[in-house]
């Protein structure tokens, strides 16, 4: 009898379940490069090289020195061939130079600092001299040649097709001038296509002031991929993990990528997730699209094994990124995202079915910030959505009210600070805020991996929370290893409105010590070991937790 109660008591626990792996948002695959943290970063964040990503140099030619000691009356000084700024905006900016007397030194400073105000907006191939003339009732003339592009053509190996490249780089057309941030966000577009490599060669043109330009394109990777193993996963599914990641590139030679996915738990075959994406650019911006699917499927182990509890999740997504600013140093993009999340938890001890969906919007920015000595992103999304209870005990176990329209909003910020040459300090900040009583597919969770590494996966969860995690990096010697002292910390509200009273809250913090290992391209390894402080209970194993192991190792191939 009493073992049917514990049994009675397991399956109720499980239609209000805060977390298992299938309600859990969907698992989002780490690339090599991006590893041990909860942020989706896009790009390889670290401190940039000396060498700037896009260069171009141009031999523009100096102006000899005329005689210094000659002075002209000068009445009025003209500038001919300006059509990006006014006469009067750039004699705002040598007005200070104009003198009633001056030699022709004088003329050149004048001329040279018109040039570099124009280098200063991006306008490179841009000059400023003074032409052959004779002064007379003193009016000098500076004539500007803003330098233009001639014919543009394409020198193209790569599997992107050539119309396609023409479109993502419409604006270097004949006769507009040349500007280096507008030539150096096309580039960063051109690359930002899987597998591809873009460089822009200039050359003197036909006509003074225009310059031949030459689109080199490259192909860097046709296919590719990695496997891995960790223990990341939660107690109930198996913590031991495997898991593959492949792409294709260029699959429509229009600058597309397929990437497929699957992850499975190797203890007890508890877990297995599939994904696949679909990615392309689409108008000639730098806008890419992506059509997603995510399935998970899993059946809970230990203590809940008994209940032959199990279910699924299915994730459809439409999103899209856009470039607000795309230079090598700074970026920024808008992200928008619809989503179709349906889930399934059954008991078959107890032969119940739970069914519900979400759908809704996700949109906000983020962007990345870097320097020779730190590196910077960040990303605020807020999502408006809809939970809906399709079978009835889907609604019994709904007492939370959670079914109904939802808000919220959440930050991710993650900082790289080199301090020396071989030591690093990394910054990990996240939160949410919600307006509602959320689904646990919606809620934020604080522990794990991604969290407070001295509590095991799904350990904490709420409607509002925050995550910090300090980090130090210390390169040992010339190897590939590097030695990492870490403090996580934690804190979340777990329901934002109770209506049985208070809500209760979890504050957890953790500290350890890990071990890495890089073969830049090729491996990646890392194991740490992360001790609690403070609260050690952990809800999952049913006692306090003195200290817990962590690993994983991703293998390119």
């Amino acid at each position: 009898m009493s073992k049917k109660l514990s049994f009675l008591g397991l399956g109720l626990s499980l239609l209000m379940l805060p977390y298992n792996e299938a309600t859990a948002a969907p698992f989002e695959m780490p690339d090599a490069g991006v590893i041990s943290s909860n942020i989706n970063k896009e790009r390889n964040w670290k401190p940039k090289s000396d060498t700037d990503d896009v260069e171009v140099n141009i031999d523009l030619g100096q102006q000899k020195l005329g005689d210094n000691k000659i002075k002209v009356k000068v009445k009025e000084l003209r500038l001919e061939g300006n059509t990006i700024f006014t006469s009067s905006e750039l004699m705002e900016q040598v007005g200070h130079l104009i003198t009633p007397q001056m030699t022709f030194n004088d003329m050149l400073q004048v001329s040279q600092a018109i040039t570099d105000y124009y280098r200063k907006h991006g306008y490179m191939t841009t000059i400023a001299y003074l032409p052959t003339q004779n002064i007379t009732e003193g009016i000098v003339t500076i004539e500007v040649m803003e330098g233009a592009y001639d014919d543009v053509s394409f020198d193209n190996s790569s599997e992107l097709l050539t119309s396609r490249a023409e479109g993502l780089t419409h604006r270097a057309k004949k006769d507009r001038v040349i500007n280096k941030h507008e030539l150096d966000r096309m580039l960063f577009i051109l690359n930002d296509i899987p597998g591809v490599k873009a460089h822009a060669f200039l050359s003197p043109g036909k006509s003074n002031g225009e310059a031949y330009t030459v689109f080199k394109l490259t192909t860097t990777e046709k296919q590719g991929g990695f496997i891995y193993v960790d223990n990341f996963g939660n107690h109930y599914t198996g913590r031991n993990r495997i898991g593959a990641l492949y792409h294709w590139n260029n699959l429509s030679h229009v600058g597309d990528q397929l990437q497929l996915g699957y992850m499975r738990s190797t203890q007890y075959d508890d877990l297995q997730n599939y994904s696949i994406k679909y990615e392309l650019p689409v108008f000639n911006h730098g806008t890419f699209a992506s059509l997603e699917y995510y399935r998970t499927d899993y059946e809970l182990g230990e203590k809940y094994r008994p209940l032959h509890a199990y279910g699924k999740s299915d994730t459809f997504r439409l999103a899209t990124r856009t470039p607000l600013k795309r230079t090598l140093d700074n970026n920024l993009y808008f992200r928008f995202n619809v989503e179709y999340t349906r889930l399934t938890d059954r008991i078959g001890f107890w032969n119940t079915d739970s069914q519900r969906h979400l759908y809704g919007i996700r949109f906000g920015l983020d962007g990345d910030y870097r320097t020779k000595w730190f590196a910077s992103n960040y990303k605020v999304m807020h999502t408006i959505g809809r939970a809906v209870m399709d079978t009835p005990y889907a609604k019994a176990g709904d007492v939370l009210g959670t079914e109904g329209n939802y808000q919220k909003t959440t930050f991710d910020f993650y900082h790289i600070q080199k301090l020396n040459d071989k030591l690093t300090a990394h910054l990990t900040l996240s939160g949410q805020k919600s307006w509602n009583n959320l689904d646990s597919s919606e809620k934020f969770y604080i522990a794990g991996y991604n969290g407070v590494r001295a509590f095991p996966q799904g350990e904490a969860s709420g409607d509002d929370g925050f995550l910090g995690s300090f980090e130090l990096r210390q390169a040992l010697g010339n190897s590939n290893f590097k030695l990492a002292a870490f403090y996580d910390v934690g804190w979340v509200n777990m329901v934002h409105h109770n209506p049985f009273g208070n809500s209760e809250s979890r504050y957890l913090q953790g500290a350890g010590l890990g071990l890495i290992y890089q073969q830049p391209g090729d491996w990646y390894v890392r194991i740490d070991y992360a001790m609690p402080i403070g609260d050690r209970y952990s809800n999952s194993y049913g006692h306090d937790m003195d200290g817990i192991w962590w690993f994983q190792a991703v293998k390119k191939i």
